[in-house]
């Protein structure tokens, strides 16, 4: 997978406040994403700003996040380099609206370290993320279902579990035939 890096802002600056803000950046954001031919992640890199406000996040990260997915959904959005104090506004925001994002850091040769899920999952989602990480690979439903057999999981509810997750970027979603398989967007999450 090619690796996108795009600043949060393109100004520098120590707070990034309000919805306006966000929409404004939102605008940033969706003009530096480059078209790609394949899957891409988008490390949206957070280094130059200390601090961005639940409303400003709400406003430019989540939406470009929802953007991609219907709109580019080659791209996967993360966010890398981000100060404590934004990731406490962050958590606070996907808590109250029971959503996640893939946080990390970005080392200079652009590797992506550190992976982690900032915000909300339930017990089911996080339950299935972990099982897919441990799968070593590519993971679909009813290879979930087999390893599993003892959790007696039906087909249909890691199906559901699966696509929770994709549908928040959490899991890159591939299909070969009629099969969709999953995989973590980032390696180590």
């Amino acid at each position: 997978m090619m690796t996108q890096v795009i600043p949060f802002t393109r100004t520098h600056g120590d707070v990034a406040a309000g919805a306006a803000r966000g929409r404004a950046i939102l605008g940033e954001l969706i003009a530096s994403l480059r078209p790609a031919s394949e899957r891409t992640l988008v490390a949206v890199d957070f280094a130059a700003t200390s601090v961005v406000t639940a409303s400003c996040l709400r406003e430019s990260l989540l939406a470009f996040r929802d953007y991609c997915r219907k709109r580019d959904p080659s791209a996967y959005p993360i966010v890398v380099n981000m100060s404590e104090e934004t990731v406490e506004e962050l958590r606070v925001l996907l808590d109250g609206t029971k959503d996640a994002v893939v946080a990390g850091s970005l080392t200079p040769a652009g590797q992506v370290t550190g992976p982690r899920v900032v915000g909300w999952l339930d017990t089911h989602e996080l339950a299935t993320l972990r099982a897919v990480a441990s799968f070593g690979g590519k993971a679909d439903a009813p290879s979930l279902k087999r390893k599993h057999e003892e959790e007696h999981i039906g087909v249909t509810a890691w199906n559901n579990r699966l696509s929770a997750l994709a549908a928040k970027g959490i899991l890159l979603e591939t299909r070969q035939g009629k099969s969709k398989f999953y995989i973590p967007v980032v390696e180590g999450l």
